[in-house]
Order: structure tokens, then sequence, then C-alpha cells
């Protein structure tokens, strides 16, 4: 299930709930032609209780949902050419040598908003282009594309990958001619969060000092009242040199940029952008108005946690979806002190006050959290 379908999947789940149990079914396959949409929906409806939660025996029904929600990133080192536009079963060497006048070299990733690939600019420079898939040219995959543009071109800071190029280009991709909007950004050579880590086995103290620097770079971004609503491992790239650069602000809440459109008009009542395993309790619970930069504090938080103890906060494997937001929004993780015995106080109480379930609770701000966690080395 792709992340377009899972959003719509819960979409549509959460929105049954609103009707009587007698109604539910009815009410699903009235507001929904897909008939696979709606019977996974219908399914989860039977085995929801009224504690909202599915019961024991229907643990893992939905499980690839919630798989998707939370390892939404692709392992490229196995990844047919072909695959970057969609399920399309399409011979590779259909593949255009060049998209927007760069040359199509190799593909370095792919997420929830396109796929990027390693390229070559015509004046020699080795660039990353992110293309919107061929099979996301809807208009809501294109503002949604758009408003990162705007974002990126909006933000000036070392820890945030600069913007050098877009626009749309038109190429036969192997399906007929059509209009790929594009993004040129620096290449940054490095590892993501998680591999550096493996790789550099830090300490502590060197963990608080990366993500402090994380912190630099997002309060750059909240002070324009840009949210990203995405952090995670996969979106932090260390490079070879030592320099850090947050992506992907593809799933980018807006608060100000005057686009003459809000982001309400992109994101259903009840859908969920972010990566669930470091997602806040306020964006779990699908209330887009609610989500501020103490969304992104929080996976910080949830980020330094796993760094120091080597697992996040909340084990979500073989869980539903519903178990999973029941899990998030209630439950406390294991306390980090069991986990990690010489770590100490204070910065076990600055993790754990980040991962707190009320956002008034956290530091107040990425830059007071930053502040804080280099006074801890």
């Amino acid at each position: 299930m792709n992340p377009e379908r899972y959003q719509r999947v819960q979409e549509l789940f959460l929105a049954a709930l609103d009707h009587r149990a007698e109604d539910q079914g009815a009410f699903v396959r009235a507001a929904e032609d897909d008939e696979a949409i709606a019977n996974e929906v219908v399914e989860m409806l039977k085995h929801h209780d009224d504690e909202g939660v599915l019961s024991e025996e229907s643990i893992g029904l939905n499980r690839r949902i919630v798989t998707d929600a939370f390892n939404n990133s692709v392992d490229t080192s196995s990844t047919p050419v072909a695959r970057v536009f969609g399920d399309l079963s399409l011979d590779p060497t259909l593949l255009p040598e060049q998209i927007g006048g760069y040359r199509i070299d190799d593909i370095l990733g792919e997420g929830g908003s396109g796929v990027v690939f390693r390229s070559t600019a015509p004046s020699g420079q080795q660039i990353a282009l992110k293309v919107l898939r061929a099979t996301d040219l809807d208009s809501q995959a294109q503002k949604r594309f758009r408003r990162e543009i705007r974002i990126l071109e909006h933000l000036d800071h070392p820890g945030i990958v600069k913007v050098i190029d877009s626009g749309v280009d038109e190429t036969n991709v192997g399906m007929g001619v059509t209009h790929l909007p594009w993004l040129a950004m620096e290449l940054v050579q490095g590892k993501g969060l998680s591999e550096w880590a493996t790789r550099c086995q830090p300490s502590l103290e060197e963990s608080s000092l990366l993500m402090a620097r994380v912190l630099d770079a997002l309060a750059h971004a909240h002070e324009q009242k840009i949210y990203h609503r995405d952090l995670k491992p996969q979106n932090l790239l260390i490079g070879e040199d030592g320099s850090l650069k947050v992506l992907d602000f593809g799933a980018a809440a807006i608060r100000q940029l005057d686009e003459g459109e809000n982001d309400s008009v992109l994101t259903a009542t009840g859908q969920i952008i972010g990566t669930m395993a470091y997602m806040s309790p306020e964006q779990v619970g699908g209330n887009s108005g609610a989500v501020d930069e103490q969304a992104d504090v929080y996976a910080v938080g949830a980020m330094l946690y796993e760094l120091a103890s080597g697992q996040t906060p909340y084990d979500l494997r073989h869980l539903s979806f519903i178990a999973c937001l029941r899990k998030l929004r209630l439950e406390e993780p294991p306390p980090l002190k069991d986990l990690v015995p010489d770590a100490p106080r204070v910065f076990v109480d600055l993790v754990e006050q980040a991962l707190a379930k009320e956002p008034q609770d956290r530091p107040a701000g990425a830059a007071v959290f930053a502040e804080a966690l280099r006074r801890l080395a």
C-alpha cells in the first residue's frame, strides 16, 4: 500500500468512527469508490472495540499499513531504475538520460514525495535532482512539491540543503510524454543518521552536539513559521567532512508563506503526515492545525533517545494501526535511565522532557533545546 492509499485508509477509518457501529460499513462504501480501500477499512472496523483499540486476535491484521507509516524509505541498493516512477513494468532503458538539462547518473533515494537522482549539471557540477513520480502527477501532489520548492527557497542555513534550480520537464518515461516537476539541490556526500551512528558509535556528548546542530537548522525554519513534521534518521545526512544537512521538507507545514493556500488545503482532516516512530502525540491525532515546532522538538527527542539506547521510544512493530495510535498517545516509553544506566540524570531528564505528551511540557522551542544540549556537553 503506497503512502497515499495508507493515508486514505486512516482518514476514512477515523471518519467512520463518528457514525454508529451499525452504519459504519455503509458510510465507508458510500464514501469510497476504491473497493480494496473500502474493504480494508470495513475489516478494521469489525475488529475495533469500544476502547478504541483493535482486539488482540486482530493484532497484525493491518500490519502492512503501519509498516508503510514508519518504514516508508526504500533501500535503493537493489532498486531497479525503472521503479522510480512508480509500479510501472518499464524497460530500464526507457528512463530519460536527462531531466531539466541535468544528466541522470544514479538513484540516491526514494521517499514519499519523489525520487532523488545523482545528476550532473551542464557545468559538470554534481547535484541531487528530486523528481515527482510520473504516477503522482495529480494536483495535490504537485501542490506539495511546489510548496517544498518554495520552502527551501525561503530557507538559508548551512544545516539545510540548498536549492540550485527548479522547473518542469517534458519527458518520455515509457508511458508517453509527461511533464515532470523537478528540483535541483546541492549534493551532500555522506550517511544517514542511523548508518553514521552504527559506524561512529557516538558518545552521549557527541550525540547531543550533533542534535543541537539539527535544532539550529530547525530554529531557522521555525522563525519563518515552517515546521518540518517528518524528522527521522533518513532525513538527517552527515557528510564525510562532518557537515550536517536536514533533508526533505516535503511534509512541512507553513504558517506564513503567502501562496493562496494553507496547510488545511493540502492535508485532509484526520490524515497523518510523518513517520510514526518519531511522531508526536498531537501529530498522530491527525489534527494538522495543532502541529507546530513542538512536533519537531519531539522528533529530535525521539532520535536522541534512539542514539542513546539503540531503540526507538516505542516498539511499533507488528502492531495494528489503532494499537500504534493508542501506544503513542497514552503510554510512556521505557525509562531511558533503565536502558542507559550510565547516562547523566540531566541528559535523561532533557530527553524525556522532549518526549512529553503535552507540547507545552517540552523544551520551549528548538533554540532552547539546542542550548540545553550544548550545556550538557
